[in-house]
């Protein structure tokens, strides 16, 4: 039977370039395969490729007046590319495509030179931010002319696609073999260094509609791994430009009263102005990310003069971030901003570090903060701020504050062997990165580094607060909220806190957004922006109200159900859930760094008076869901973020954070911290101190005899905890909250051995000795077993076979002792006779 390419293959010699025979041949081809009529096996696929290949590179062995060229008739080269993408979806059979020679026809025929020479069109905006930096000349392709307001769209003609229909379908083969091909991503740099105007053609059409879409996925692709091109695109394109002005052209569209675009992605042919913005976003990431890795090199060019840094505001974090490997993943009038922002008479902004004599920088209402960074006004009832007996004294720079919480962050051995952050090794935001073992630096821009991308932070700061989220429906679970704006999350990260550093607003996290709504009004809109996205998405992925099952695949009767129990095992829900919820997580663990938002926050999840009369990782809201991810084992990284927030919250100290979440909650998070404390005192040995001040002025005498006994009432240190000193037992109406559960203790429970017959009181028993024998194993804790005490001291009351065994053998005993003394009684007898009878 006769298959469609059998003619096609059938050419011979000069016949496969006698176009106006073979451009049908090939059309009659392209539409017999797109309407299904057959599938070319792997052998086929190739020897057509190689075939239509043939056809286009400029070393074909035909004269050269038969060889196509990127300028013949469209109409000529459309139906032949259109067939090498077609066959170019499949990973087996194009190989041919993915080698160096495949990937130069594809950017020949792609009109990435003609595109690399359109004008770049000087905006004010560009032109102030050049004048400001000392740059008064214009480039050769830079036109002067126009010097329009950002947030002006650009004139019709310059929304026109310049690339041919048949550029834009070698584009598109080109997007497709370099994502179904690991080796063609590693051999496409090398290609492009061999002219450059392909890769400033793909910079050149990133702001232009439809064909934008195609060059920010194949500079996407790119930046998937490091090269030296990712230095050139940051530092001699304009790339960042582009970027900026597609942005602000597509947010000026968004909050203008009648806007034009549609903020949800696409999955058809024709892709949207959001489905550019998408590429975008995806793009600066692995830009910015490559470019961080970047080792230090004598000939790299300085970056721009960046915006001088003020008194530090954040307490700096060591973000690193891993790659992100999505490349099979397929924009009026002013309204009042709501958000609280604080200013100062000079237009600066506000220092948001605390200090340590009772007030802040620039009359900020701040904590009154000691010499040791882990005080908050909020939570000061639970912890006391003073340092204890003998500790250093410490320095209240912010600098030396960022190099402390550096060293908690990274896990240094000062942090690890210290309840309270110390000091670590000095960490300057001026420096180069530090190079790792492969020659790479760490990934994490410095502010020197990242000035190159400090046109982006607003313009992609405001989209992830303007942008809507997708309404629930019967196609979207709600799980991810918005793709969109999970995207723009992931490219805010790679920007680092220390920018709260420098003057202005437009640098800030905290940044007043114009149009923004907060959830959360006590909050600035990226933070509340987080808190709304962590919330619906929680929702979504664990209800309050679910059943959950065991990894034994057991119903829990226990609501609400913990994480794992709500994540179907081997259907890859807790990679997607990583995916979605990491970047939430890590941006808030980052900007709970800076002490406005994170007051605000600790008042919104854990307020002083907080619900406590059940456990926290009981209750339904957004502050159990953070508790129960803690301890979550499928989603590591989501639950160290968590971790890493609430610890912020709590001044990233280890009592605070138990004293606020429980110790059982808390005690899992700071193991791994390795920064474990000794489980705090039962509810029975504490004792108001009011209740204290009460009972001493009603009986003085017996106060000073419990004082005189040595039971002070009062601690001798802050840091001492407070035990009970008084011979007064607390009140019975005083709610008590249990350390470990940190819930209130109900005065009328039943104790927890009631109710339980001897043999479940002894598989209890046989669990603590295990858990305490596994501990003891593993040093997780420096504890004798109590079982092993009890043996010692003698006060070990066996089980029920050990209670019968030892009931035998002192029935043993007695009657061996009573035979023993009836026969010194019948030994004495005898002799008495004896003694008589002589």
């Amino acid at each position: 039977m006769a298959q469609p390419w059998d003619e096609y293959l059938g050419l011979q010699g000069d016949d496969k370039f006698n176009w106006p025979v073979v451009t049908p041949i090939v059309a009659s081809l392209l539409s017999k395969l797109q309407a299904g009529a057959a599938e070319p096996s792997h052998d086929v696929r190739r020897r057509l490729l190689v075939a239509l290949l043939s056809s286009l590179s400029p070393s074909s062995t035909s004269t050269s007046s038969q060889t196509l060229t990127p300028t013949s008739p469209p109409s000529t080269l459309y139906p032949i590319l259109a067939l090498i993408k077609l066959l170019g979806r499949s990973a087996a059979g194009s190989e041919e495509l993915a080698r160096e020679r495949g990937l130069t026809i594809l950017l020949t025929y792609g009109g990435l030179a003609s595109a690399s020479k359109l004008p770049v069109k000087r905006t004010k905006a560009r032109r102030d931010r050049d004048e400001g930096l000392g740059i008064t000349e214009l480039g050769d392709d830079e036109d002067p002319a126009v010097e329009e307001d950002p947030l002006t769209p650009m004139p019709r003609s310059e929304e026109r696609d310049p690339l041919a229909p048949s550029e834009a379908e070698a584009l598109r083969s080109l997007c497709n073999v370099l994502m179904l091909h690991p080796a063609a991503r590693e051999a496409f740099p090398a290609v492009l260094m061999e002219d450059r105007t392909w890769l400033h053609g793909m910079v050149r059409l990133l702001n232009v509609p439809g064909a934008g879409f195609l060059a920010g996925r194949l500079l996407f692709l790119l930046t998937t791994m490091p090269s030296d091109l990712v230095a050139e695109l940051v530092e001699k394109t304009d790339a960042v430009d582009l970027l900026e002005e597609y942005a602000n052209l597509y947010l000026a569209d968004l909050t203008s009263p009648s806007p034009s675009v549609n903020a949800s992605l696409t999955s058809g042919p024709l892709p949207t102005r959001t489905d550019i913005l998408r590429e975008h976003f995806k793009f600066v990431y692995n830009l910015m990310l490559q470019y961080g890795r970047l080792p230090a090199r004598p000939g790299r060019t300085p970056p721009p003069t960046a915006p001088s840094p003020a008194p530090s505001s954040t307490r700096t974090d060591d973000e690193s971030v891993s790659e992100m490997s999505d490349a099979q993943t397929d924009d009026g009038a002013a309204a009042g901003d709501t958000s609280p922002v604080t200013s100062t008479a000079n237009g600066k902004k506000k220092r948001f570090w605390r200090k340590g004599n009772g007030g802040s920088e620039d009359g900020d209402a701040a904590s009154n903060t000691s010499t040791s960074p882990s005080t908050s006004p909020t939570i000061s009832t639970l912890a006391s701020s003073n340092p204890g007996p003998g500790s250093a004294k410490r320095s209240r720079s912010p600098r030396a504050l960022a190099q402390r919480i550096k060293s908690a962050v990274t896990g240094s051995k000062s942090a690890a062997t210290s309840t309270t952050p110390t000091p670590g090794a000095a960490h300057s935001v001026t420096t180069n990165n530090a190079p790792t073992d492969d020659g790479l630096s760490s990934g994490e821009l410095s502010i020197a580094s990242v000035s190159y991308f400090l046109p982006l932070f607003k313009p992609y700061l405001s989209l992830a607060v303007l942008l809507p989220l997708d309404p629930i429906t019967s196609q979207n679970d709600g799980k991810d909220p918005s793709p969109l704006v999970r995207n723009a999350l992931n490219t805010l990260l790679n920007f680092p806190i220390q920018l709260e550093e420098m003057d202005g607003y437009d640098l800030s996290w905290l940044q007043p957004v114009a149009h923004a709504r907060p959830a959360y009004p006590s909050l600035s809109p990226l933070p509340s922006r987080l808190l709304e996205l962590l919330d619906k998405s929680t929702k979504a992925w664990f209800p309050p109200n679910k059943v959950g099952t065991t990894a034994e695949g057991k119903k829990t009767t226990r609501l609400p159900a913990m994480p794992d129990e709500l994540l179907s095992r081997g259907a890859g829900d807790a990679n997607r859930a990583e995916e979605i919820l990491g970047p939430i997580v890590l941006l808030l663990r980052k900007v709970s760094l800076l002490t406005e938002p994170v007051m605000a926050m600790r008042e919104i999840l854990m307020p002083k008076n907080i619900d406590r009369t059940v456990s926290l990782d009981r209750r339904p809201d957004l502050t159990g869901q953070l508790v129960r991810l803690l301890s979550s084992i499928l989603l590591p990284n989501t639950a160290y973020g968590v971790g890493e927030f609430i610890y912020n919250l709590c001044d990233r100290d280890a009592t605070i954070l138990s004293q606020t979440i429980g110790y059982g909650n808390a005690a899992g998070f700071l193991q791994n911290r390795g920064e474990l404390i000794p489980p705090p005192a039962m509810p029975e040995d504490e004792v108001d101190e009011e209740e204290e001040r009460e009972a001493r002025e009603k009986e003085p005498r017996r106060w000073e005899e419990g004082v005189s006994k040595g039971k002070a009432a009062f601690p001798t240190t802050e840091k001492e905890p407070k035990v009970s000193a008084v011979p007064f037992p607390p009140s019975a109406t005083k709610k008590v909250v249990n350390p470990i559960t940190g819930a209130y203790e109900d005065p009328n429970a039943r104790p927890a051995m009631e109710g339980m017959s001897e043999e479940e009181k002894e598989r209890e028993a046989e669990k603590l000795y295990v858990l305490f024998d596994r501990m003891a194993k593993t040093g997780v804790m420096e504890v004798e077993n109590p079982v092993h005490k009890a043996r010692k001291e003698g006060k070990l009351e066996g089980n029920k076979e050990e209670r019968e065994r030892e009931e035998r053998e002192e029935k043993e005993r007695e009657e061996r002792e009573e035979r023993e003394a009836l026969d010194e009684l019948r030994r004495y007898k005898e002799r008495k006779a004896k003694l008589a009878a002589e």
